[in-house]
């Protein structure tokens, strides 16, 4: 190994290890309303974002869902849907399990198109830990895409 490889590899390894764990009310509170997570136990929660437009493709709307709990598997699944024409709804859904947070990204195409009324994008999730406590958070956002 080269000897530029081998001073990356350690500053990787020295920020991976002197980096907090992110977990229960350590976690960062900026993007989360605290008072809209639902708690599934101590020191474990779930939270819905507000769905968004996307900064990255300006043609989709974007979801972000997470599920905190220190030390144990945990499960976020969320839909994303929009009301469509009389009672049908488009959605997209998508799961996501790992140890101590599970994240999940969900997006759709817009379909908003100039002078039409925003269009009413709803994010549905359901978290779940290890030892069987479970959780649903919502959240709902008009939109112009």
């Amino acid at each position: 190994m080269n000897k530029r490889k081998a001073v990356a590899l350690s500053l990787v390894v020295f920020i991976s290890a002197s980096t907090p764990k992110l977990i229960g009310e350590n976690f960062s509170t900026k993007s989360i309303n605290l008072k809209n997570r639902a708690t599934l136990s101590s020191d474990c929660f779930g939270y819905t974002h507000y769905p968004h437009k996307s900064t990255h493709f300006k043609t989709t709307v974007n979801v972000v869902s997470e599920t905190i709990c220190d030390g144990m598997v945990v499960t976020v699944e969320t839909k994303l849907s929009r009301k469509g024409w009389f009672i049908f709804r488009e959605s997209a859904t998508n799961t996501v399990s790992a140890r101590d947070k599970a994240q999940v990204n969900v997006s759709m195409k817009c379909k908003w198109k100039m002078g039409e009324p925003p269009i009413e994008y709803i994010a549905e999730s359901w978290h779940s830990n290890q030892i069987g406590a479970k959780a649903e958070t919502t959240q709902r956002r008009l939109l112009k895409c």
